[in-house]
């Protein structure tokens, strides 16, 4: 069927006029195959609304990078490839060479070392905490998600209830002005026959009569009128 008219889409609830409880004509194959070319013509002609005309217009966005990001974005829009990371400080080397005999060497190297030990040591400390607390962190973890689960459970138990409830009340509404629908379908109907019927009967009259004018002409029964179209024939005097 093809949209009325009146309906705007640019507003948030337009309105339309279906009847889904209670026209079953969509079944027929035929009356399919006509919505479909109606829905074709209407596309075609269709002028797309701005949907978001109704809806505030979002602020440009402003990032503020710090300086590192924005080198890396400058390094990525120039294509240079990421510089690798420096395995160095990872590793205990002593001093070589003629390094062997430089005491800040050295004490780049000690440095160095303590610095490892220490991230050796928090990492222990982090796996004895987890090993102590971790469990109950994701037992209360896994809680807090089954109470969210259960929170969105309802809330769409809920919904559905009311979306539910919408179509239970549409189809009562439907169902039960369907009779009164019905009734004046069929007086449509008969109507439309009726009036298609006189036509036809019409029709018929007008072209017998004509045909009887013509006749009683020829026969010199009566004669033609000399005036303008529409004129009747008036009868021979005796």
């Amino acid at each position: 069927m093809e949209l009325p008219g009146h309906c705007d889409f640019s507003r948030p609830n337009p309105r339309l006029d279906a009847l889904a409880y209670v026209d079953d004509e969509y079944n027929d194959p035929l009356m399919q195959a006509e919505v479909s070319e109606l829905i074709k013509q209407e596309m075609r002609r269709f002028t797309k609304p701005d949907y978001l005309a109704l809806h505030p217009t979002l602020k440009p966005y402003e990032a503020n990078f710090s300086e590192h990001i924005q080198e890396e974005f400058s390094r990525i829009k120039k294509g240079e490839e990421i510089q690798p990371l420096d395995l160095t400080r990872y590793s205990l080397v002593r001093p070589a060479g003629e390094k062997d005999r430089d005491i800040e060497e050295w004490r780049k190297a000690r440095d160095n070392a303590r610095a490892q030990l220490e991230h050796q040591s928090t990492r222990i400390l982090n796996l004895e905490l987890l090993s102590k607390y971790g469990p109950n962190a994701w037992r209360t973890y896994g809680k807090d998600l089954e109470g969210t689960l259960g929170f969105l459970k309802s809330t769409r138990e809920k919904i559905d209830k009311v979306v539910e409830d919408v179509n239970s009340t549409r189809k009562e509404q439907q169902m039960d002005v369907q009779p009164n629908l019905l009734s004046h379908k069929r007086k449509y109907v008969d109507l439309v026959d009726k009036n298609m019927q006189l036509e036809y009967a019409c029709a018929a009259v007008e072209k017998d009569v004509k045909q009887l004018k013509e006749s009683a002409i020829e026969k010199g029964l009566v004669k033609e009128g000399g005036g303008g179209e529409g004129d009747e024939p008036t009868a021979m005097e005796e």
